[in-house]
């Protein structure tokens, strides 16, 4: 996932949301939602309310696009790959030869040095949330699935999968983790504002 275009324009668009008025924590979770995602905003939002907000958009909209999906029976596993946990998405890969049906094509995080520089070394430490994202993408659209309600299904799972990543490596007081979660953030972001390109 080339992130070297996008990520300048997720900066933006964070400083915009920082701007932006601020919601009663939990107030829009949906019922839909799992219960590792729950467990995560909730942590987020005693600890680091500015990226739970983020989240919690992230997950609404989600949810919201749950509605407008209609998956057909032949694309189930497809979607099974590309929204299920990453463990089930690299045991799926390390079978890939049974599945040729499949793009497995991927190529990691490919952000820019510089984010390197402000956020650590974040193309390494998300690199099997990108691989899953880069399925998702490529599938999706080999699949003739390709459209914004889908798009945001994906970018979602790329979010909560970079937070639980987070969450795993770091324990909440951990100053690590809150770079963590704004490197994630800024990921989120960057896929939201620009990843279309590399989508459709």
């Amino acid at each position: 996932m080339n992130l070297k275009m996008i990520l300048p324009a997720a900066l933006l668009t964070l400083t915009l949301a920082a701007c932006s008025s601020t919601q009663v924590p939990g107030a829009d979770i949906q019922s839909g939602i799992s219960a590792e995602d729950q467990a995560l905003l909730q942590e987020l939002e005693a600890n680091q309310p500015e990226v739970a907000q983020s989240f919690r958009e992230a997950l609404k909209q989600s949810a919201e696009a749950d509605g407008q999906i209609a998956i057909e029976p032949q694309n189930a596993l497809m979607v099974s790959i590309a929204l299920g946990s990453m463990s089930n998405y690299n045991s799926y890969y390390s079978r890939r030869g049974s599945y040729p049906q499949f793009n497995w094509g991927r190529d990691g995080c490919s952000a820019p040095g510089w984010v390197s520089t402000i956020f650590g070394d974040a193309n390494s430490r998300f690199r099997n949330a990108c691989n899953q994202h880069d399925f998702g993408y490529r599938n999706y659209r080999k699949f003739g699935m390709a459209n914004e309600w889908n798009r945001l299904k994906i970018d979602s799972k790329f979010y909560s999968n970079m937070l639980s990543i987070c969450s795993s490596n770091y324990a909440w007081y951990n100053p690590l983790r809150y770079a963590c979660n704004k490197s994630a953030e800024a990921y989120h972001a960057a896929v939201r504002a620009a990843g279309w390109y590399h989508y459709y």
